[in-house]
Order: C-alpha cells, then structure tokens, then sequence
C-alpha cells in the first residue's frame, strides 16, 4: 500500500512509542512525516448504550493511550460520530507500518473490544 506523498514537519523529536513489539516512531528528528487514518469500530451497534464495567475499564485505557500519544505529539485530531458507530483517529506515522502498529497497540484494539481499520490519510488546510 503506498504512502500519502503529503507530509507534515514534526511538532516534537520525542514521539517514539512501543507499539506491537517493535519501535514505531510517529516523529523522527525534525523530518517531514505522513498523516494516517485509524477508525475504530466497536463489537456491536449498541456498544455505548450497553458497554460493560471491563469494556469501560478497556475504553479507559484506550483514552489513556490516545492522550499519551497527543502528548507526543503524534495525535492532529479525534473523534467519534455521536452515536458511537465508529471513531476515527488521525496521527502521524514515520510509514504504514509504523501507522498499523500504533492501531494494534491500542489497549482496546488489542484485546477486541473494537476493531481497526488503517489508511493513509491527507488533512486539507483551506487556511
């Protein structure tokens, strides 16, 4: 799968995270990397009217996981449709690789409560 040829600068050296056994680095030093999709969709329709005390406990530390990574500086941007179909996640990744990594190293991704689905990913600035 080819790479978005669109590419941002950094806003941090210091985003290098562990993700699925293997180092992924969301911002090498100083360089220029792309943007990547990740949606999440979770095990049935109803998953937040009817989540569970675990499922919840497993929300949280996806959460945990995301702010850590915004705090990296790898995060442009969150978020799911009001009802709770699906959430997306938009970060940057060094390649696809590193980008599938950081899905599956998410807490909830990595023990099923959602699933994941990842794709290179272009943001358009009108600005």
């Amino acid at each position: 799968m080819p790479v978005p040829t669109a590419t941002r600068k950094c806003r941090t050296t210091t985003c290098i995270f562990w993700a699925a056994r293997t180092w992924g680095v969301c911002c090498p030093e100083g360089g220029a990397v792309p943007d990547f999709v990740y949606r999440i969709l979770p095990g049935r329709p109803d998953f937040v009217a009817t989540i569970t005390e675990a499922e919840r406990a497993v929300m949280g530390a996806h959460f945990a996981y995301l702010q850590d990574l915004h705090a990296k500086g790898c995060i442009r941007f969150v978020g799911r449709t009001e009802a709770g179909e699906y959430g997306i996640i938009v970060f940057s990744a060094v390649d696809i690789e590193a980008a599938r990594a950081t899905a599956i190293a998410d807490p909830a991704v990595a023990v099923g409560v959602v699933t994941a689905e990842v794709h290179p990913f272009r943001i358009v600035d009108f600005g």
